[in-house]
């Protein structure tokens, strides 16, 4: 796995996803489907490389396998793909 700049994780999750992040101690925020809160991301502040455990706890949080964590962050993956993803998780169900 590899290991990524917190500034651009967070600069993809904000253009790709969507996400807005809030500041404070930490940075937080929210993805958003159809106007409901669907996953919580924290990402600390800061510029150097974001630790493993802290990579992956953020990956986690996205629901995402490692490889496909990478590809969001290498722009591969982009939002309907991402949605796909959480839709076959059962995390977005449609009404």
């Amino acid at each position: 796995m590899r290991k990524w700049e917190k500034n651009k994780v967070k600069n993809v999750l904000e253009k790709k996803l969507g996400i807005e992040f809030r500041s404070g101690k930490e940075l937080n925020g929210w993805f958003y489907f159809n106007n409901q809160k669907i996953l919580r991301v924290t990402i600390p502040k800061g510029r150097d490389e974001l630790k493993i455990g802290t990579q992956n706890a953020i990956r986690d949080k996205l629901r995402l396998n490692s490889p496909n964590f990478d590809n969001l962050i290498n722009c591969s993956l982009r939002l309907d793909n991402y949605i796909d993803i959480l839709k076959e998780k059962k995390v977005i169900t449609e009404k």
